[in-house]
């Protein structure tokens, strides 16, 4: 998670929704399906003009957009605005959860891989349960389509532009994006190993 924080990476997000929380009495930026999100890496181009655009040799008179200020007001279009990701909080249960953020150890990191990806109807996304025999049930809204496919979870991503705190609720394709484009299959088969890989790091560590 530090490297999702860094203050050196610049993410483009595009067509976001905003709503407010009427209990907890904020505003709230929500993906749709049109939504996009994109680390940009040092070599892109669109990251290169942006920081000779902004950071390099900005006017006194150019400032970067305020996320308050643009919460406030309605409007369409993209936006330019620095924040940085503080957590991702990843909903299980109504009683569990998994919590990511720059504090979270390697070790529970790693532990909580298994939880923050599920097993769904390739057709829908919805989760899908399994019987006694742990065989996955079908989902009999989408018959007879009865293929399987690995989802990230939905999770609930806050970010911080100076005194403002913004959560935005970020599907499952987004949370692929964010994680550096590592696929739920791929992050599958990282969990066979992760036991394997803890064990040559504690020995590296010694």
């Amino acid at each position: 998670m530090p490297e999702l924080i860094s203050e050196d990476y610049i993410w483009e997000f595009k067509y976001l929704f905003v709503q407010r929380n009427c209990i907890l009495e904020n505003l709230e930026l929500h993906t749709t399906p049109w939504s996009s999100c994109e680390c940009l890496f040092d070599d892109d181009i669109r990251a290169i003009t942006f920081k000779a655009k902004f950071q390099n040799n900005m006017p006194s008179f150019v400032k970067m957009s305020d996320l308050a200020t643009h919460l406030e007001d309605k409007c369409s279009g993209v936006i330019l605005i620095k924040a940085l990701i503080l957590e991702l909080v990843f909903p299980i249960t109504a009683a569990q959860k998994v919590v990511l953020n720059a504090h979270s150890s390697l070790k529970s990191i790693f532990s909580s891989l298994p939880n923050i990806i599920y097993t769904g109807c390739a057709k829908c996304g919805l989760e899908l349960e399994t019987d006694e025999n742990k065989i996955y049930k079908q989902c009999f809204s989408c018959l007879p389509c009865t293929m399987k496919k690995i989802y990230y979870r939905p999770a609930l991503m806050t970010i911080v532009d100076g005194i403002y705190k913004v959560r935005i609720h970020v599907e499952s394709k987004l949370i692929e994006k964010i994680l550096l484009n590592i696929s739920p299959d791929q992050l599958k088969r990282i969990i066979g190993i992760a036991c394997h890989y803890s064990r040559i790091s504690s020995a590296t560590c010694d």
